[in-house]
């Protein structure tokens, strides 16, 4: 009865109401180096373009050019840092859950991985894999993110869930780490809108071949200097 009522505890959404907003939440269901499993929520941090971001062998992460249409919208959105002080393990998955607040929208979601193949590989969970096969849009808009001073690629997806709809990740496949979830709640169901309320919704929505379209990753223009090379691998943390 005790593990119940501490499961229903963990489970419980976020509070707030719909005059100040309501934000998504994020658990992580983790496997633990002996097999078992421990379920945790995850925090939720205030978000801007550069920010802290998740620690790792002692030192904290930092995220730089975070999406606008996270940054921009802040008092909505909130960034998700699972626990990296040890590696995620392969079986662990991730729960969601959009508020099902009185504004009648859905959410959306986005998970941010590490991205340099094939640096990459032995640490991205699979990620970059399983969530396009389970409904996820890839996208480069994407911070980067740094532990000392070099800056690593990172690789953007996106899924948008209906108001009070909770989502299970499937099981990641390999090891996991250099990964933030973040979640804006109250969004735009874009497909719904005629050209007016399409228009009306800029910057998140986008009317192109007579139907509106999200435009939650715009395509991004270099100014001046050149795109950074993600050809410096980021150290291996855990030998």
């Amino acid at each position: 009865m005790m593990k119940f009522a501490l499961f229903a505890a963990l489970t419980a959404t976020v509070s707030g109401t719909c005059s100040n907003g309501q934000v998504g939440a994020a658990w992580i269901w983790r496997t633990l180096s002996d097999g078992t499993k421990s379920y945790t929520r995850l925090g939720t941090e205030t978000i801007s373009r550069d920010m802290p971001g998740w620690s790792i062998s002692g030192m904290d992460a930092r995220l730089w050019g975070v999406p606008d249409i996270l940054s921009n919208y802040a008092d909505n959105a909130r960034a998700h840092f699972p626990d990296q002080t040890e590696m995620i393990l392969p079986g662990t998955q991730f729960k969601l859950k959009c508020p099902n607040d009185c504004s009648g929208k859905p959410c959306d979601f986005f998970f941010f991985v590490y991205h340099c193949p094939p640096c990459s590989h032995d640490t991205n969970g699979g990620l970059t894999a399983i969530l396009p096969a389970d409904g996820w849009e890839a996208g480069s808009c994407a911070p980067r993110f740094s532990y000392v001073a070099d800056k690593y690629e990172m690789v953007g997806f996106r899924r948008q869930l209906a108001p009070g709809e909770t989502y299970w990740s499937p099981q990641i496949e390999g090891d996991l780490m250099h990964v933030a979830i973040f979640s804006i709640a109250r969004q735009p169901d874009c497909p719904t809108f005629g050209y007016n309320g399409c228009i009306g919704c800029f910057p998140q929505c986008d009317w192109q071949d007579a139907t509106c379209k999200s435009n939650w990753c715009p395509r991004r223009f270099i100014q001046g200097g050149t795109p950074p090379s993600c050809m410096n691998c980021v150290p291996n943390y855990f030998p």
